[in-house]
């Protein structure tokens, strides 16, 4: 699972997972529930990676999976990364969203959400217990 590091050290910063497939149909990012991290930045103008993956998305017209920087988890504001859903009822492809940032010293939210372009279709994101979707902050 990556280097595990003490704060302020290159590494590990903060890790959530989730192990069930989730799925929505609305048109404005919302939360995927257990897909926020808050960790904690240490002093000495550090930059963060963070990395969220899944294992498949789809959608039947189009979708999207953004990650988002905040002062709380329910934030949706701050947009840093997003990704694009392949269209079509058969098409499935890996989610990956990446984005490295510089933030101030202290506590920071990362939270992924994900929204349909229309209400009749849905953006699916495949997990399970062998292949989890997560979100990951490394210090580099």
């Amino acid at each position: 699972m990556g280097i595990f590091a003490p704060t302020g050290a290159a590494g590990y910063l903060a890790y959530a997972s989730i192990t069930s497939s989730v799925n929505t149909t609305s048109t404005s990012d919302v939360a995927i529930s257990g897909l926020s991290i808050n960790p904690i930045i240490p002093a000495g103008g550090r930059y963060v990676k963070i990395t969220a993956f899944g294992f498949n998305m789809y959608c039947i017209v189009s979708g999207q999976v953004s990650l988002y920087s905040g002062a709380t988890s329910a934030a949706l504001t701050n947009l840093i990364g997003r990704v694009q859903c392949e269209p079509g009822s058969g098409n499935a492809s890996p989610m990956i969203v990446m984005a490295v940032q510089q933030p101030s010293a202290g506590s920071i939210w990362y939270t992924l959400a994900y929204s349909t372009s229309n209400v009749a279709d849905a953006i699916n994101i495949q997990s399970g217990a062998g292949y989890p979707t997560f979100i990951l902050a490394e210090g580099i």
